[in-house]
């Protein structure tokens, strides 16, 4: 979907933005709006066919991560190779 925005003469034109010098760029209001988005807010950048994709991420704690027990990690990462490679864990015949 292509924003688009009146000009002085109540005309729609696209919205457009620039690469700055530090390779920023602004995200134009009316987007920053309906988004919701804030100041802080993070993203991984994605190339997708050609386009520039930013995905909203959050952080997590790194306390809340930790708190879990050794077992606990050691049990999710094999959940995680069980289900990339179910056959993997499987004695063969």
């Amino acid at each position: 979907m292509t924003k688009t925005k009146k000009n002085q003469m109540g005309h729609r034109v696209k919205l457009l933005v620039r690469l700055g010098p530090k390779h920023q760029v602004t995200i134009p209001k009316s987007i920053v709006e309906t988004l919701h988005l804030r100041i802080g807010d993070m993203f991984e950048p994605q190339v997708q066919n050609g386009k520039v994709v930013l995905i909203p991420k959050q952080l997590v704690d790194k306390k809340q991560v930790s708190s879990r027990t050794s077992r606990q990690r050691r049990l999710a990462v094999q959940r995680r190779l069980a289900l990339a490679a179910p056959d993997a864990l499987t004695p063969a015949d």
